[in-house]
């Protein structure tokens, strides 16, 4: 298992740019919230796409929050390119980046706090991460797991 890229028809399949776009839109996402841009302040359906929790101004909290934000803008857009270069580094980064993800959306809805557009953005970076198709493309998927029963 070495980190040399992917060879093989997997490498550029409709899944790996469907996760590598997901992992830009997140860094998006994150960047827009961090900065405060609102394209429609009114329309309350926007703000459930929300990566990080929104702690009050000048607390420790919101000082953590944004540096883990700006950690997770450039892990995203580093796993994306990973993706995209056939790296196995970006399947794992994305696998990992999303799970952590999905988490802390879980954690905002069971406190009241649901942030949906970030749980949809992760479910389906997850489902194409796990499909046979798409982790034997990073070879993931052990030589012997491979073959059929």
């Amino acid at each position: 298992m070495t980190d040399q890229p992917v060879q093989g028809e997997g490498r550029r399949s409709l899944g790996v740019l469907v996760v590598a776009g997901l992992q830009f839109l997140r860094a998006a996402l994150l960047v827009g919230q961090m900065l405060g841009f609102s394209l429609f302040p009114n329309v309350d359906w926007l703000h459930i796409a929300a990566q990080l929790p929104e702690p009050a101004s000048g607390t420790v909290a919101f000082v953590i929050v944004r540096a883990i934000g700006i950690g997770l803008v450039a892990a995203s857009v580093l796993v994306g390119i990973g993706l995209l270069a056939g790296r196995r580094w970006g399947w794992i980064g994305a696998i990992v980046i999303s799970g952590l993800s999905l988490a802390f959306a879980i954690g905002g809805w069971w406190d009241g706090h649901p942030v949906y557009g970030s749980m949809v953005i992760n479910v389906i970076a997850v489902f194409y991460l796990n499909q046979r198709e798409f982790r034997a493309a990073y070879d993931v998927i052990p030589a012997e797991a491979e073959e059929p029963a």
